[in-house]
């Protein structure tokens, strides 16, 4: 996970587990920032972004149970 400044990810076999728009932080109309994982992780129960003040980005968080 982490910023991957990418807009879609190429890491075969892994899949997104967050989604939204990361970049730049104060208006992101872009997801550079990502969370993925390859086989089971267990259930997503949500996901969201978090602007932090010492970052040009936005956190990507994912709540998994």
């Amino acid at each position: 996970m982490g910023d991957l400044n990418t807009t879609k990810p190429r890491a075969g076999g892994y899949r997104s587990l967050a989604v939204g728009a990361t970049f730049p932080a104060p208006a992101p109309t872009e997801q550079l920032d990502h969370i993925l994982a390859r086989g089971p992780v267990g259930t997503l129960r949500s996901s969201a972004t978090r602007l932090l003040p010492l970052s040009d980005h936005r956190a990507l968080i994912c709540d998994i149970g």
